[in-house]
């Protein structure tokens, strides 16, 4: 009997050796897979490749199955975030959102919910749901990625840092300037205090306030931060590379606004360049360098090359966004501005496209619906419909103060929470205008 028990002993031994041994040669490979994958993804960070990026998924698939297989959800819930990564990359956020879906089923059933290969799922989320429009839920993942890290690395870590710069995006995007500086305020204390000067993080950082700074109606201010910026970046990556793009499309906005279009044209036309030889034909940063081009051609009064771009744009957003989402809205918006110079049904036509997307995404308060509020007022104004007209003018007011409810056609507003400055001041010019009319 009790030689029996030895070797029942004996093949329970001999079997866990065999079991670890082959976890030990699986957890070999997976370093391996990581390795490689890990490698491509960052080559194709430098030089965007939708080759690169599959054949870098197809190592992390390898490593998730293993993972899987041997129940290391904390290795499986990692190697999901690199995947889904390579998914933001390519601009493809359906598939980010349905990786972190399973990340999270996982990490809710099986880890630790203060972890932070769980923070990396709820920051990727956040990328997504603010790319695809959902801004509320964006902020609800970043907020949680936030929450976890701060517990667990501190306020003063490059990951905090990063998180407070991300949400500042959020709420750069939905018009709350105020907001978004105070998280970008607080990711600058903390990446001087880690970094160098010309640490590319830092670039992207002074890349969004120059973004902030740019919708204040502050353009000398955010054109020294977008040109700082931009030489940060070039020294990082080179000429050909997509953040330098980037950099020359804003830099571009800021000529725009300041209605130096030549310096405009030429910087936007930098950024296509650049966009043209490196991206997929329906990757949606060509669809920007072509809707910018197109303003430009709009203010210039060449309409059909202003036309030609925007179509482009559209094609390009309609082929690869949802129906609603706010961008197919922006180009329904900028035909609706073309067509305002030589068309008035056809832009009206537009512009209720356009409002209609952006109504529904934003609520009431957003730039956008400023824009196109004053775009009908315009339109209204050419027709000599000055009732119409002054409605219009009245709610791009509204739509540019945070909370405004005072809707006295004859009094304004206090001009302490603007979403968009310039929108508000010109809207306000509109409704000026034809208050002189009527009175007239």
């Amino acid at each position: 009997m009790q030689t029996r028990n030895y070797f029942c002993i004996a093949l329970i031994t001999l079997s866990f050796t065999e079991v670890h041994l082959v976890y030990s040669q699986n957890l070999s490979l997976v370093e391996k897979y990581i390795s490689i994958a890990d490698s491509l993804s960052k080559r194709a960070q430098y030089k965007f490749s939708n080759a690169l990026i599959d054949s870098s998924n197809s190592y992390y698939n390898k490593a998730i199955s293993i993972f899987e297989l041997n129940e290391n959800w904390k290795g499986y819930v990692d190697v999901v975030n690199k995947k889904a990564w390579n998914f933001v990359m390519k601009d493809d956020n359906r598939e980010v959102i349905s990786l972190l879906k399973k990340a999270f089923l996982v990490s809710n059933n099986q880890l630790d919910p203060i972890n932070l290969v769980i923070a990396s799922s709820h920051n990727l989320a956040g990328y997504a749901y603010r790319d695809i429009g959902d801004f509320q839920l964006s902020i609800h993942h970043f907020e949680k990625c936030i929450n976890i890290r701060l517990k667990l690395v501190g306020e003063k870590s490059p990951q905090v840092a990063g998180a407070f710069n991300d949400i500042g995006t959020v709420y750069e995007k939905i018009g709350k300037n105020d907001k978004a500086l105070i998280y970008y305020d607080k990711c600058l204390i903390i990446a001087k205090q880690l970094v160098k000067d010309d640490d590319p993080r830092l670039g992207s950082l002074y890349n969004n306030m120059g973004m902030v700074y740019l919708n204040e109606g502050d353009f000398t201010r955010s054109l020294k931060l977008y040109e700082k910026s931009l030489s940060i970046i070039l020294k990082t990556y080179g000429k050909d590379n997509l953040k330098v793009a980037t950099s020359y499309n804003n830099i571009g906005i800021v000529y725009r606004n300041t209605k130096e279009y030549e310096k405009a044209l030429e910087f936007y036309q930098k950024s296509l360049d650049i966009r043209v030889k490196i991206l997929d034909a329906k990757h949606q940063d060509l669809s920007q360098s072509y809707n910018n081009i197109g303003n430009i051609y709009r203010i210039r009064q060449e309409g059909n090359k202003a036309i030609d771009f925007q179509q482009k744009a559209l094609k390009v957003r309609l082929a690869g966004l949802p129906d609603d989402h706010p961008l197919i809205g922006v180009s329904y918006l900028n035909l609706a501005e073309i067509f305002s110079q030589v068309e008035l049904d056809s832009a009206v036509y537009y512009y209720n496209m356009s409002l209609g997307i952006f109504l529904n995404k934003y609520s009431y308060g957003h730039q956008y619906i400023g824009k196109t509020y004053m775009g009908l007022g315009n339109v209204s104004l050419k027709k000599q419909k000055l009732r119409k007209a002054l409605n219009y003018f009245q709610k791009a007011v509204d739509s540019m103060i945070v909370e405004y409810s005072y809707k006295e056609i004859y009094k304004n507003p206090l001009i302490d929470r603007v979403i968009s400055k310039p929108v508000l001041l010109n809207a306000l010019v509109g409704k000026a205008e034809v208050l002189f009319e009527i009175g007239s």
